[in-house]
């Protein structure tokens, strides 16, 4: 049996509209590829973190039944629109604070 993928995602996100019609428009992807966010955050206040992440407001987990349907998720070509459309515009800057199988 494949193992589970999580990733745990932080990110500095300008403009939670935009953001939330990005997610609503990747909805049905999730469903494809077997994956989606487990849980979400609001960032009050980041007290220990590299420069690069000490701006960011929203952390995400993500999670996929195994690596290929990660891997197919994030470059479905239907997704590289939908991020380019809504999620460039709408995100400054992510991080990748944690990756692993379980």
């Amino acid at each position: 049996m494949a193992n589970s993928e999580t990733m745990v995602v932080t990110l500095n996100i300008k403009n939670f509209t935009q953001y939330q019609v990005y997610r609503q428009k990747i909805e049905h992807l999730w469903k494809k590829y077997k994956g989606g966010v487990t849980h979400e955050y609001k960032l009050a206040e980041v007290v220990n973190s590299p420069v690069s992440a000490i701006n960011h407001n929203y952390m995400v987990v993500v999670k996929f039944d195994d690596a290929p349907s990660r891997e197919g998720f994030f470059s479905d070509p239907e997704y590289q629109k939908i991020k380019k459309l809504y999620f460039d515009s709408s995100v400054v800057e992510t991080k990748v604070v944690e990756q692993f199988s379980q």
